[in-house]
């Protein structure tokens, strides 16, 4: 896994840094490309949350994901170009 591979995934080509303007690109960027989907939840399939399995649909299979998974992929991403990320729970 690479933060290369993602950004290409995303169609990111800027040089990533630790800025604003980075980060809403990122998300810009994020949203435009990988799709919120819900159809494994609704089929009652389990859903791994884990990296590897992350990025093997949303970056190798080029899937989207419900709001875990993007937002778990998305958090890798960030932690890997040096963003300090917290991890929140809403309802």
């Amino acid at each position: 896994m690479n933060i290369q591979d993602y950004l290409s995934r995303i169609r990111f080509d800027g040089i990533p840094s630790l800025s604003s303007e980075t980060l809403h690109a990122l998300q810009l960027a994020h949203m435009k490309t990988v799709p919120a989907q819900r159809i494994w939840h609704s089929f009652g399939r389990t859903i791994k949350l884990d990296i590897e399995s992350l990025w093997d649909k949303i970056i190798i299979r080029k899937r989207g994901g419900f709001c875990y998974e993007l937002n778990g992929m998305f958090a890798w991403l960030l932690k890997e170009i040096g963003f300090e990320v917290t991890y929140l729970n809403a309802r």
